[in-house]
């Protein structure tokens, strides 16, 4: 758990989302226009965050990492959870589903099929974005050392940051090339990644 080398990282694949989501073509339909609009939104929070990172912003930083969960999980929401009607429901305006529903939809789905991971974690740290977004003591703590009025951040605090900030960045990544009909370069950026069970 080292934070510079997982800044270092998060930094690189800064560099190589920009070059690559540049001008980026998405198929016409309205599944894949919203989707893919909160991918995009995903990584703007995500180049964001990092940035602020290395100037040493670190509540700033922590504080876009819920709208940056929550614009990739409802990017994955209307990519492949949502139904038609809760897609035209919010094409129209007429309603928005809460992040609580996206949740407990894209959950009870993975549960089935065991493969919620992801979503385990990023419950389990579910109040402290809230706390670091709105402001709460999580924030407030993190002011001050005994007795001075200081950036207090952990190593640790700062590795969750940057590390959840880069896997969702990654999800979002894959899913908006997957969208755009180039999986076939995920191979070269992560070739960690089984491409073809995309």
């Amino acid at each position: 758990m080292n934070y510079k080398e997982e800044l270092n990282k998060a930094n690189n694949f800064r560099i190589k989302i920009n070059t690559i989501t540049n001008g980026i073509v998405i198929p016409g339909n309205a599944r894949s226009k919203v989707s893919s609009a909160y991918h995009h939104l995903t990584l703007e929070h995500f180049c964001s965050l990092i940035h602020l990172l290395n100037l040493n912003l670190y509540a700033s930083s922590a504080a876009l990492l819920r709208p940056q969960y929550e614009a990739s999980m409802r990017g994955i929401y209307f990519s492949d959870y949502a139904s038609d009607k809760a897609l035209k429901n919010f094409i129209s305006g007429e309603k928005k589903p809460t992040l609580g529903t996206i949740i407990g939809d894209i959950t009870s789905k993975l549960e089935k099929k065991k493969e919620s991971p992801f979503c385990r974690f990023f419950s389990s740290i579910e109040t402290m974005m809230n706390e670091f977004t709105h402001g709460g003591m999580d924030q407030v703590n993190r002011r001050f050392t005994e007795s001075e009025l200081i950036n207090n951040y952990s190593e640790k605090d700062k590795f969750i940051l940057v590390s959840a900030s880069l896997s969702l960045a990654k999800i979002s990544f894959t899913c908006t090339l997957n969208t755009a009909g180039r999986k076939s370069e995920l191979a070269t950026l992560f070739p960690e990644v089984e491409v073809d069970k995309l």
